[in-house]
């Protein structure tokens, strides 16, 4: 897992779906990078999430959480 800015370039897979009530606004299949200079080679897991008035962006190879 390691976080990310919000500024990358995300190619969105899939998008999961999110509870209505949960801090997480963003959770996707994705892959990271622009295409053909350094995009990630396997699909990862991105999820945004906030905290009061802060977003933060992860991504990680764990599907299962």
């Amino acid at each position: 897992m390691c976080r990310i800015k919000a500024g990358t370039k995300k190619t969105i897979i899939a998008a999961h779906e999110i509870p209505s009530d949960s801090i997480v606004f963003d959770d996707a299949t994705v892959l990271l990078g622009t295409s053909r200079v350094n995009q990630t080679i396997k699909e990862i897991r991105m999820v945004g999430y906030r905290i009061g008035h802060t977003e933060y962006w992860v991504a990680t190879s764990r599907f299962g959480l």
